[in-house]
């Protein structure tokens, strides 16, 4: 508030940080440190500890001080001479860590998560994502996550000069509530126009073979231990699935170019039940007397028992390891024929982004932190490593003008600016464009259906 000349109120909204100093947010320069940055000063103590030890006892022994220095690295034992090395490595100088890609696309380095959200614009739904995540140690990506669509950078029609727009900066993570559901629907595209020729050759060669061929959705759980997995136990999951698949290639008689499967991990709405959705092509997989539940779950098992029951499977069969499994040991897998192969991918992608909308903060924060530094969703057999099928103009960052077809090109510097000063100069979001000129050409009846 702020009086006038007549003393009347004028309400004026407090400047941002950004408006006080955009300094503050640019990219720091390469800056020499000093030792104490890449030497631990707790070992330094005990390294020079252990030194005056050695002097102490030598003076005792009566022994000349010059036995104590380290001998010729070429006179002296290998085990030595890696010593001699490590330690002159450690105390030797060392050369500023250099940063990877190019600077000036480095995000805004100052302030805390509060202030890059109340400087760029984030939504308190993000801003409490993002802090719940630096709480878990997920600093990187929750600076990305308050970062996600409030910075970008200005493209420019070729052809065009009244054709001007801005592109995002998205974080990309998986739990992100703009960029995780864009991930499925990419995924799910891609996924649908690549596997395409990959499923008609299974299939061709099913019958080919005499064999009958299904496409099906697959559902792998694990017992719930009643406490939120962390990255090691993800991973452990993935281990045990690939068993899985090894185990089902040897028992059931399977070449691995003769089915595919892909499917996506997930937790259900506010549990801690990890399970996993998939897709299957290929061979008919035997369940009537959960066959593939016995085999998930000897997948499961460590050591001698393992090693027990895929003895037991070779002398009866799978039919009777049910059974004889305990039941603390016992893992389900459901698998059902689907209609069609994008049912099944649906139904694999769609379950993982429903819960995007629906879940707060915390919980999207604790998800992210499950799956830190884990894959997500991951594909086997046949489908492993197929690459989807794109245009040129799809592989360049920026692509074509969505108004005249012509090309963009980014213009000044590219180092990212607020989007509030974008917007300021009239500039609009490229993927909102797109969308919206899509959008009225399949309405028009001018584009694709």
């Amino acid at each position: 508030m702020r009086e006038t000349e007549a003393n009347a109120p004028v309400s004026e909204s407090p400047p941002t940080l950004w408006e006080l100093d955009p300094d503050l947010f640019a990219t720091p320069t390469a800056q020499v440190r000093d030792d104490s940055y890449y030497h631990s000063l707790a070992f330094d103590a005990q390294y020079r500890r252990k030194r005056a030890r050695k002097r102490v006892r030598f003076a005792r022994l009566g022994l000349p001080q010059e036995t104590e220095t380290v001998a010729d690295p070429e006179e002296v034992s290998s085990t030595r001479r890696k010593a001699a090395e490590a330690r002159d490595k450690y105390f030797g100088a060392r050369e500023p860590k250099q940063r990877r890609g190019d600077p000036r696309l480095a995000l805004p380095e100052a302030g805390d998560l509060r202030a890059l959200a109340d400087t760029f614009g984030a939504s308190a739904e993000a801003l409490a994502q993002a802090e719940e995540m630096e709480r878990r140690g997920l600093h990187g990506k929750a600076k990305r996550l308050v970062l996600c669509g409030r910075i970008g950078h200005r493209v420019n029609c070729t052809e065009n000069p009244e054709h001007r727009f801005l592109q995002s900066y998205m974080c990309r993570c998986r739990y992100c509530a703009t960029c995780g559901p864009s991930w499925f629907r990419q995924q799910y595209t891609d996924l649908s126009l690549t596997l395409e020729p990959v499923i008609e050759h299974l299939l061709d060669e099913g019958r080919k073979g005499g064999r009958d061929t299904v496409i099906a959705k697959l559902d792998f759980t694990v017992p719930n231990t009643g406490t939120m997995p962390g990255s090691e136990k993800v991973r452990q999951f993935h281990r045990e699935m690939h068993d899985f698949w090894r185990l089902a290639e040897r028992i059931f008689g399977i070449g691995r170019k003769e089915y595919g499967h892909a499917g996506c991990d997930e937790f259900g709405g506010g549990n801690t039940n990890l399970h996993r959705h998939s897709v299957y092509v290929g061979p008919v997989l035997p369940q009537r007397h959960r066959e593939l539940s016995a085999l998930w779950s000897i997948a499961g098992l460590r050591g001698e028992r393992r090693r027990e029951m895929l003895r037991f499977v070779r002398k009866y069969g799978l039919r009777g390891a049910w059974s004889a499994l305990r039941s603390w040991e016992r893992r389900f897998v459901s698998i059902k024929r689907a209609r069609s192969f994008r049912a099944a991918l649906a139904h694999a992608l769609k379950y993982p982004a429903k819960f995007l909308s629906a879940s707060t903060p915390e919980r999207l924060a604790e998800l992210e932190a499950a799956f830190h530094q884990t894959r997500r969703f991951s594909a086997g057999g046949a489908f492993y490593n197929v690459k989807p099928m794109r245009e040129p103009s799809e592989d360049s960052p920026t692509g074509s003008c969505p108004h005249c077809g012509a090309r963009l090109m980014e213009i000044g510097d590219p180092g990212w600016v607020p989007r509030f000063v974008l917007e300021s100069e009239g500039r609009r979001d490229l993927e909102t464009v797109r969308r919206e000129v899509n959008r009225a050409k399949i309405l028009s009846g001018s584009g694709p259906p």
